[in-house]
């Protein structure tokens, strides 16, 4: 198999990430905002309060 081809929007996206750097900050930022969420106590403790424990085996 021809590893070799690289098509036209992977040639343009590696070339628009070299002449926009700021993306790849941005991109980033993106992920962090998604994954590394910060959860103030308070919404915290609405949610434990409202938690249902669940007895493991759903199919009663």
């Amino acid at each position: 198999m021809d590893k070799s081809y690289v098509s036209e929007f992977e040639l343009f996206m590696e070339g628009y990430m070299k002449e926009h750097p700021e993306e790849v900050e941005k991109m980033k930022s993106g992920w962090r905002s998604d994954w590394e969420a910060k959860i103030d106590p308070a919404s915290r403790a609405i949610h434990t309060e409202d938690y249902v424990p669940d007895h493991q085996y759903g199919f009663h």
